[in-house]
């Protein structure tokens, strides 16, 4: 389950959680989870459901000639999402060389401690910015 929760964190949700229209969450009637651990996948899928957001708007906007802001602002947040999935393959070695102590709680602490509050700042900035460009200038989509 884990390797799931890992994938789930990358924008591929599998067949454990579903996509809704502001996160990403487990889908119901799973008899295995614990509430708590049904909780802490929820908090985890409100990140992936920014990263997956953030992500999006990164591939949309890479090749863009219209603004020099913008190409360097998507270049900067790509940058920071390429940490944010280094920290998912470190912690996915992590899964591989010791299996037993890697926790759900572990991995809460070692993705959203550096990034739960980012990653949704950033994707609130991204729509915000998103919705003045396209109300201001219609054309630059």
């Amino acid at each position: 389950m884990l390797h799931e929760v890992l994938y789930m964190l990358l924008g591929k949700p599998g067949t454990l959680f579903r996509v809704t229209e502001s996160s990403v969450e487990v889908k119901e009637h799973l008899p295995f989870l614990h509430p708590h651990e049904d909780a802490l996948l929820n908090q985890l899928g409100h990140l992936a459901f920014a990263y997956m957001h953030l992500e999006q708007f990164v591939h949309t906007n890479s090749q863009s000639t219209h603004s020099l802001y913008l190409s360097a602002f998507v270049s900067g947040l790509d940058l920071y999402l390429h940490k944010y999935r280094q920290c998912l393959v470190d912690l996915e070695c992590d899964l591989l060389t010791s299996g037993k102590h890697c926790t759900l709680a572990y991995i809460k602490y070692r993705v959203m401690y550096p990034y739960g509050f980012v990653l949704p700042d950033l994707c609130c900035y991204v729509r915000m910015w998103t919705d003045i460009v396209h109300t201001m200038c219609p054309s630059f989509s």
